[in-house]
């Protein structure tokens, strides 16, 4: 009985286990839709200021639609749908291009895929960070000195050597004379590369007689570079011979009227070096030792007679050269005692004013007594001088780096004025009287 009872149960089980399996299989009954499947990868293509978003897509079922949403922090999302619709059940890449992103800055990404199933949300999110400005690169800039200079009255040639370090590099000249505005000239030529090169700066239509400040700028891609800045003189004027001579502006006091007063007088920086008078007469050049001390008309000669002496410290001439009316070089002349007399009644004694003319430094002057200022610009170089022995009056070359020597035009009979600055006492001597057949040097001063 117990038997029979258990076999109908497990009849029943097998009956209802066949029926549910019947119905559970019934072709016809639809299937449930699938939610999309996404995945968030890598941002790609990022730049300053754009990305490309990109997300692994199983849509699942048709017309699966992707939205992208990005932030620069978890707030303020800013949305965007992919146009497209997508299907399958197979893995797609989907990507999405965003700009106007800000440089630098670190950006947070989410991502939705909607079907008939619902919606789905990216697992966690990612991140990435648009790209910073690159700095500049460091460029070299050019390099710039002045190496060289030839000066004459009213032109200069000045010589500029330039490094350039990058293409297309301008170099211009600018100058100006003392209170005068800067004026530029651009070469016509732009340089390159990496060595140095020499390049003229020529200038024309300078004043004579004037000082100019100058400096040379090059420019590049690297920036602007300028030199230091240098300054020449323009020579004031020339002799017969052509030798240039730069001009020096004296303080002055003239006695007018019973009283002193306060002036200026234009005289030459160097000493004369001329071999003719003003008009294109030859001055003799007289050598011979005996002839020279039996002269009575002008001749003059060098140091030593070494023209190499002439270069610097001008010729040795006799008073009748500086006093002859024929003159030196037009427009100038030799002074008179009373105009060197003048230069001194600027200063407190004679040693300053003998320190205030001469040459600073020892290049020229030798054993002074105390160191020269050159304060005026005068530059009075130790010319030396001719003596004369006696009994024959021969020529007795003297005192080269110890004295410097100048005839006034004053005479004194047969004898004439000088004016002596001594390395023992610095003192500048006004109307020393000496025979006519000395030689000293000439200074002139501007009509």
């Amino acid at each position: 009985m117990k038997a029979n009872r258990v076999f109908g149960i497990l009849k029943a089980i097998a009956f209802l286990t066949v029926v549910f399996f019947f119905f559970s299989c019934n072709p016809d009954e639809p299937v449930p839709p699938v939610k999309a499947i996404i995945t968030l990868q890598a941002a790609e293509d990022v730049t300053l200021n754009s990305a490309t978003l990109v997300a692994s897509v199983i849509p699942n079922e048709d017309s699966t639609s992707i939205l992208f949403m990005y932030a620069e922090t978890n707030s303020n999302w800013i949305i965007k749908t992919v146009s497209k619709k997508f299907s399958g059940k197979s893995a797609i890449k989907v990507t999405l291009g965003i700009d106007s992103l800000k440089v630098n800055t670190l950006y947070h990404v989410k991502a939705k895929a909607t079907n008939v199933a619902g919606i789905e949300t990216a697992y966690g999110e990612i991140t990435f960070t648009t790209l910073q400005v690159p700095p500049p690169p460091v460029l070299t800039k050019a390099v710039v000195a002045i190496s060289s200079s030839e000066i004459k009255l009213s032109t200069a040639k000045l010589i500029a050597s330039v490094i350039p370090n990058q293409p297309n590099t301008t170099v211009s000249i600018e100058y100006h004379a003392l209170d005068s505005d800067w004026q530029t000239k651009v070469m016509g030529t732009d340089y390159s590369g990496t060595s140095a090169i020499e390049i003229p700066l020529d200038l024309s239509n300078l004043a004579v007689g004037t000082k100019f400040f100058y400096r040379v700028k090059a420019t590049n891609i690297a920036g602007e570079v300028t030199s230091q800045i240098k300054n020449f003189d323009t020579y004031a004027v020339a002799d017969y011979d052509g030798n240039l001579y730069h001009s020096v502006i004296m303080k002055t006091k003239y006695w007018v009227n019973n009283t002193w007063v306060s002036g200026s007088s234009i005289w030459l920086r160097e000493n004369f070096k001329g071999t003719h008078y003003a008009n294109g007469d030859p001055i003799p050049n007289v050598t011979d030792a005996i002839a020279w001390g039996n002269l009575t008309t002008g001749a003059y000669c060098y140091y030593n007679n070494d023209s190499k002496n002439g270069e610097i410290y001008g010729g040795l001439y006799n008073w009748y050269v500086g006093a002859d009316p024929r003159g030196l070089i037009v427009g100038w002349h030799t002074p008179t005692d009373y105009e060197w007399g003048d230069l001194l009644q600027d200063f407190t004694d004679y040693v300053t004013a003998g320190l205030s003319v001469m040459e600073s430094g020892y290049v020229h002057w030798h054993n002074t007594k105390y160191a020269a200022t050159n304060s005026t610009g005068f530059t009075a170089l130790p010319n030396g001088d001719i003596g004369l022995s006696s009994p024959t009056y021969s020529i007795l070359f003297m005192d080269l780096g110890i004295s410097a020597t100048f005839w006034t035009s004053n005479p004194t009979g047969t004898f004439g004025d000088a004016v002596i600055i001594d390395a023992s006492n610095c003192g500048l001597g006004v109307g020393m009287v000496f025979r006519a057949q000395y030689g000293f040097g000439l200074r002139l001063t501007k009509n």
